[in-house]
């Protein structure tokens, strides 16, 4: 016979909150607060373990040059059009919006 989803519910362990630290003040409901780093060894090895973090090196970098490139046509772009494309200042800056 198949379990119900409430059974299978209570069977399962959430690790989703495990690094909190629960305070007991008596109620039915224990209040959860979340652990910071309370040193500067501690701020450290947080900073660390970040700035290790090829994901996070790899999409900051990718962020920094998109919007590099995006300000760079914004500004330059309808110099582009104008020289290249021979069209009036106004009109190459209505084409690229500004």
């Amino acid at each position: 016979m198949r379990a119900g989803a409430a059974e299978i519910r209570a069977q399962k362990v959430t690790e989703a909150h495990k690094d909190q630290l629960v305070i007991d003040d008596g109620s039915d409901s224990p209040q959860s607060q979340l652990t910071y780093a309370k040193t500067a060894a501690e701020y450290k090895a947080l900073a660390m373990g970040v700035f290790t973090n090829p994901t996070f090196l790899i999409l900051t970098l990718f962020s920094a040059c998109l919007n590099f490139l995006i300000s760079g046509f914004s500004a330059f772009g309808p110099k582009y059009f104008e020289f290249g494309f021979s069209m009036s200042p106004s009109v190459a800056g209505v084409m690229f919006g500004n």
